[in-house]
């Protein structure tokens, strides 16, 4: 018998399950690089996997070309100028979705803005229409321009889980229903199609809306949370702000963006909450929907923003009474006004209070809190330190991290922000004799195991 020199072995024998594997795991995962020219399309559909693989030898352009599920994502950014380059390329893309077959399909799309007012956009995404059966995944990165022209058909949308779009996406109800829905992420301004989307999304499981800026909603639109919308398997609830200079100015007798999501919704299974609270009816909207759902929450992110001056304390007040709905919280990240004279005392003396009773201590809000991250937070440098001191006490030492980002201490006793100092800098790791000089009482929480981060300037991923 003869036996063949394994180091002979061509690659065009590689088994079909295991090449197969090898494809699948190199597969792309998210958006590359924007598609700008016709160099970068055909680097694209030829150094890309799968197209990579499928060039290699024949043997292996069988396999993978007839495995549809190795073709049943795609993820491109565009950048193309001119029309005849956009066409070819969706006709490329239409091409590989078709190697699929009827596989579910993962999708996600770019456009840059030169698009916004060209009608090649509509183009470009119009094949989604055509694969709406197949569908599992979407997501449109798209200007609000071309959002506006979009109007989404929800019919047939059988096997839809994950859905990316800007918010202001006309919607087609149908008298239908996404009950496979789980994951929906709203980007950009709102419109009047924005709230459609809790009546037609009972399953969902994670609901997002991000890059919202300061809006409102019309009274006929807004709701008291009487009505409010059930969400059973909802886990995890995010308003996030945009990046607009500017705030839009409030009608009156309206309701702010945030204040309507907190009323449409009840959740009695949410774990994690992120959410943007500019107006007194936001915090209100907060207090009453922690009230009515009264949620095992481990994760709240609160991002405080003072629009109309003068109701700073009863904001601060709502705050508190919505702590204490939720005792099971762990990690809480506070991201306050740099621009607000008056600094936040009461949420800050809030978290450094303790119960007393018969000779016995225990913390009066979020005992179980184990990671505080305050943000743009203007205190006294006690107020700091008194939170970590009265939290890693004998009796409760649920504190395990503290990051303070872009923080600022004033003066012990000033009732404003006006006047303040920057806290300095510390990583986690540095030896507790580095500690600046304003939280240097901390020295010895920091030796026992405190994780302790301090930061003069933040990124936009630190924020809530």
């Amino acid at each position: 018998m003869v036996v063949q020199d394994s180091s002979m072995i061509s690659i065009a024998d590689l088994p079909p399950d295991v090449l197969y594997r090898i494809v699948e795991v190199s597969l792309p995962s998210a958006l590359p690089k924007p598609i700008s020219s016709r160099a970068d399309a055909i680097k694209f559909f030829s150094s890309t996997p799968p197209y990579s693989f499928a060039f290699t030898c024949r043997a292996w352009q069988n396999t993978v070309l007839s495995s549809h599920s190795l073709w049943s994502s795609i993820f491109l950014s565009f950048d193309l100028p001119d029309s005849a380059d956009i066409n070819a390329l969706r006709r490329r893309i239409n091409r590989h979705l078709d190697r699929a077959g009827k596989t579910p399909l993962t999708i996600s799309l770019r456009l840059s803005s030169k698009y916004n007012h060209c009608f090649d956009s509509y183009n470009i995404i119009a094949f989604l229409r055509t694969r709406r059966p197949t569908l599992k995944r979407v997501a449109l990165y798209v200007g609000e321009p071309i959002n506006s022209m979009i109007a989404l058909g929800i019919k047939d949308l059988h096997l839809l889980e994950e859905l990316h779009i800007g918010c202001s996406i006309s919607i087609a109800i149908e008298k239908s229903t996404l009950p496979t829905l789980k994951r929906l992420e709203l980007e950009g301004p709102t419109s009047s199609f924005t709230m459609c989307w809790l009546r037609i999304s009972p399953n969902l499981q994670e609901l997002s809306f991000i890059n919202i800026p300061p809006s409102y909603v019309r009274p006929w639109d807004s709701r008291n949370g009487s009505d409010a919308n059930l969400f059973p398997f909802l886990r995890t609830l995010r308003v996030t702000r945009g990046n607009e200079a500017g705030p839009s100015v409030p009608v009156v007798m309206s309701m702010s963006f945030s204040g309507c999501v907190l009323n449409s919704i009840t959740s009695d299974a949410l774990t994690v909450l992120d959410i943007y609270l500019y107006s007194l009816d936001s915090h209100q909207a907060l207090l009453d929907f922690l009230r009515r759902s009264m949620p095992p929450l481990e994760v709240l992110g609160l991002d405080v923003h003072f629009i109309t001056p003068g109701d700073e304390a009863d904001r601060e007040w709502l705050v508190v009474h919505a702590f204490s709905c939720v005792p099971s919280v762990r990690e809480l990240r506070y991201r306050g006004d740099l621009d607000v004279t008056v600094c936040p005392g009461v949420v800050m003396r809030i978290l450094s209070s303790r119960l007393k009773h018969e000779g016995t201590s225990s913390l009066q809000f979020l005992p179980e809190l184990e990671h505080l991250q305050l943000t743009n937070v203007v205190a006294s440098a006690h107020s700091f330190i008194s939170i970590v001191n009265t939290r890693r006490q004998q009796e409760n030492r649920a504190l395990k991290m503290v990051s303070l980002l872009g923080c600022f201490a004033k003066p012990q006793g000033a009732l404003t922000s006006e006047v303040r100092e920057e806290l300095g800098t510390f990583e986690p790791g540095d030896d507790a004799s580095q500690l600046p000089a304003a939280l240097s009482a901390l020295r010895e929480f920091v030796s026992e195991g405190l994780e302790l981060r301090v930061e003069r300037s933040i990124s936009d991923d630190n924020g809530v």
